[in-house]
């Protein structure tokens, strides 16, 4: 059997690889960017957003009309989420 052939390699004595550290991001629910909509009447809805950001334009092709123009649907808007979602990008020590 050759050298190119050796199907285990022991690595026996040798330094182990360093440790991955894992970060665990808070959820929606206990961020500090989470908030419930409020309407113009100043009632609270059932609708979270993530407030994080400004609120962004989104665009999509919802099809065409009869005589051949797209049709597009806009929404504006902070992002709409759920209270047991993780965003991944605020840290722990961001939370609260």
């Amino acid at each position: 059997m050759s050298e190119q052939e050796v199907k285990f390699v022991d690595k026996r004595g040798s330094d182990k690889p360093a440790r991955q550290r894992f970060v665990i991001y808070p959820k929606c629910e206990t961020c500090a960017h989470f908030e419930n909509f409020v309407n113009a009447e100043g009632v609270a809805t059932k609708t979270m957003l993530c407030v994080v950001d400004f609120p962004k334009t989104t665009a999509q092709i919802s099809g065409q009309d009869e005589n051949g123009n797209i049709m597009f649907s806009y929404s504006h808007g902070w992002p709409v989420v759920y209270p047991k979602q993780r965003c991944g990008r605020h840290q722990a020590r961001e939370a609260n």
